[in-house]
């Protein structure tokens, strides 16, 4: 199973941030807009301060792009929500 399907294991000392995305983040501005946070922001940010926060990626149909971008960086996961 793909580190994006997965929330992280609860740490006692962890602080969980959440980026949640209207309706389907297939949506090109969101898209876009959650893209540059991990490239530019979330992946950046010094390792010891990183490894305090998991940033969690709610919503509905990731695109490829931010799937993969979760699984690569570090404390980032995907609570995606079955639209129905």
């Amino acid at each position: 199973m793909r580190k994006s399907n997965l929330i992280h294991p609860r740490k006692k000392d962890y602080l969980n941030l959440l980026w949640q995305l209207p309706d389907h983040y297939g949506l090109v501005q969101n898209a876009e807009g959650t893209i540059w946070f991990l490239e530019n922001v979330w992946s950046k940010l010094d390792e010891d301060l990183r490894d305090k926060y998991a940033l969690v990626i709610a919503g509905s149909k990731p695109n490829d792009k931010i799937r993969h971008l979760a699984d690569m960086i570090p404390n980032v996961f995907i609570l995606e929500s079955k639209m129905i």
